[in-house]
């Protein structure tokens, strides 16, 4: 089974000495990066997903770990996979996403809609964006 490692960087997050993910600016509202496989529909929160642990690396981290740290995720062909990074400080994007032949694929929301429908049953949510 082929896979990709797909790397974010959690731009304006740092890790306190306890270990946990804290946002730096808190009022911003940011929310750490993240990749999750799509397991099926969800009456709440539209789909039903497995967030993936990452592998963490700070070596290229600033004094602060606002800059430099990054997650890594391995992806795995036949699943479908949704990825939200932060592309600035103030910008991020989320976008679905598969392998095929060792590449990973960007998804288009509509063919989401049509893989949920085929391979889950029940009715499919509105998603929000």
């Amino acid at each position: 089974m082929k896979s990709v490692t797909i790397k974010l960087e959690l731009i304006g997050v740092y890790t306190s000495s306890t270990g946990t993910i804290r946002p730096t600016f808190v009022r911003t509202g940011r929310k750490r990066p993240y990749v999750a496989e799509l397991k099926g529909c969800d009456e709440r929160y539209g789909l039903l997903r497995k967030f993936l642990k990452p592998l963490a690396d700070y070596t290229q981290a600033n004094s602060k770990r606002s800059r430099g740290v990054f997650h890594y995720y391995h992806l795995f062909e036949g699943r479908t996979y949704e990825v939200s990074e932060h592309t600035s400080w103030y910008h991020s994007t989320k976008y679905f996403c598969w392998v095929k032949d060792g590449k990973l694929i960007e998804i288009p929301i509509n063919e989401i809609y049509q893989w949920l429908e085929k391979h889950t049953s029940g009715r499919v949510y509105w998603w929000r964006q």
